[in-house]
């Protein structure tokens, strides 16, 4: 195969099929110069009339200035009728939408006309609004491992409504999900401009939320990485909370509330012959737990943390068992020191009981 390095393409459309196709009435001239061989081609043609069906023919011009013949007479309905707008999608090779991607309208003076980011709704959609009359570059930007990638297309006019890109690399799209408190005033959860869950990077929010009536909030689809979760607390106050997505993660929280549930602190059966459990609960995930265990003197007889063998639970009750073996622990009076690590803010709080054992 030969490079057309003088050719061209010509293209005739025409809302009548009964229209009388020539080259001399093509409203559009492509230069094959520079076009690698057996390579594919896009074009965009702007200022069609929407939601209308278009009848289309093309023939193809050599170097000797000879043109072929025409080509068979497709048809296609142009697309929908936006007024002011762009819209389209954001794309995983496997067909699934994005969170989170920063989309731009720039114009053919280089100016940033409209900036948006994908929503959540399973599609990775967008709509860049409003826009004058014209044709733009339309580009996606997303963060990766804090490095920046972006695709674009060229000559997308305003209108238009499949302005959709697939991303070559497949990300294992992450989740960020999880219930704020019932004190949270219901005024602000139903309010239209109260969302009380928005994820940032930097100083741009990227992706937000409504909690339903019990608090639960999800956004889906997002690339790994870090973000800022800002969520308002029941004092009417938004609070930022540093995150991190793993790859494929569903990050469960529940950021607001009580770290440590004072009145929810205690051991039993107190006192204590052959075992005793530990019980305490929090309104924070994640949550990290540390138990001491102290005689009288202040001597550490025991300390165990998250991952030792001996917790239960997930939330927001845990228990530690501790099996007495042997001639331990001796009878007598022992304290606890129980301490809780907001695994958001790394806030801490913690409480101090006693208890008794008697073998």
């Amino acid at each position: 195969a030969l490079a057309l390095t003088y050719g061209q393409f010509a293209v005739q459309y025409s809302t009548f099929p009964e229209a009388v196709f020539s080259t001399q009435s093509a409203q559009v001239l492509i230069s094959t110069a520079m076009v690698p061989p057996e390579s594919s081609l896009a074009y965009t043609v702007a200022g069609l009339i929407p939601e209308t069906t278009y009848y289309f023919t093309m023939w193809v011009k050599d170097d000797a200035d000879q043109w072929s013949g025409p080509s068979a007479v497709p048809h296609a309905v142009s697309g929908d009728r936006l007024n002011d707008m762009i819209a389209g999608s954001v794309r995983t090779p496997g067909g699934v939408g994005i969170t989170g991607v920063m989309v731009d309208a720039i114009s053919n003076l280089g100016l940033v006309t409209a900036s948006v980011y994908t929503v959540d709704d399973g599609l990775g959609t967008f709509t860049l609004a409003p826009l004058p009359d014209g044709v733009y570059r339309v580009q996606a930007t997303w963060l990766e491992d804090g490095f920046s990638s972006s695709i674009a297309k060229d000559q997308i006019p305003m209108g238009y409504s499949d302005a959709d890109f697939l991303l070559t690399l497949d990300y294992q799209l992450a989740s960020v999900s999880g219930t704020l408190p019932a004190s949270v005033p219901s005024g602000l959860r139903s309010s239209a401009v109260g969302v009380q869950a928005q994820l940032w990077r930097g100083a741009r929010m990227v992706a937000s939320a409504r909690p339903d009536a019990s608090g639960r909030f999800a956004i889906h689809n997002l690339i790994p990485g870090p973000y800022s979760l800002r969520v308002m607390g029941d004092d009417g106050v938004w609070k930022n909370f540093e995150i991190k997505l793993a790859p494929g993660q569903n990050l469960e929280i529940k950021p607001l509330g009580q770290l440590l549930v004072k009145g929810a602190v205690y051991a039993y059966p107190n006192p204590a012959a052959t075992y005793i459990r530990f019980h305490l609960e929090s309104e924070i995930l994640p949550v990290r737990k540390r138990l001491s265990i102290f005689a009288v003197d202040g001597t550490l007889v025991k300390s165990v943390e998250d991952g030792d063998p001996g917790w239960s639970g997930t939330g927001p009750a845990y228990e530690y068992r501790w099996d007495f073996s042997g001639g331990k622990p001796a009878s007598g009076i022992y304290f606890y020191s129980v301490k809780l690590r907001h695994g958001l803010s790394g806030e801490t709080e913690g409480k101090t009981r006693k208890f008794a054992v008697i073998r």
